[in-house]
């Protein structure tokens, strides 16, 4: 839904597939990511690319306070 959004919108997405934005993430798996600095889900291209030391810095303290951003970290 980028190209109607712009950016990745899992409710957007969830409403469009009658579904759970739960089970959007978890169909998605590795190909999106939630960005700890501003909470936005990002395409797995977007997140992994760029300043990606000062990303994972930012993945690692988030892991610290909440588990899920543990795949942030790995990837």
């Amino acid at each position: 839904m980028l190209n109607e959004r712009g950016h990745v919108d899992i409710d957007h997405i969830a409403e469009l597939l009658h579904s759970d934005p739960a089970d959007v993430v978890d169909e998605l798996g590795e190909a999106i990511f939630r960005d700890p600095a501003d909470g936005s889900w990002q395409t797995a291209d977007g997140y992994l690319s760029g300043a990606v030391r000062t990303k994972l810095a930012a993945a690692q303290a988030a892991a610290e306070l909440d588990p899920a951003y543990e795949r942030n970290v790995r990837a």
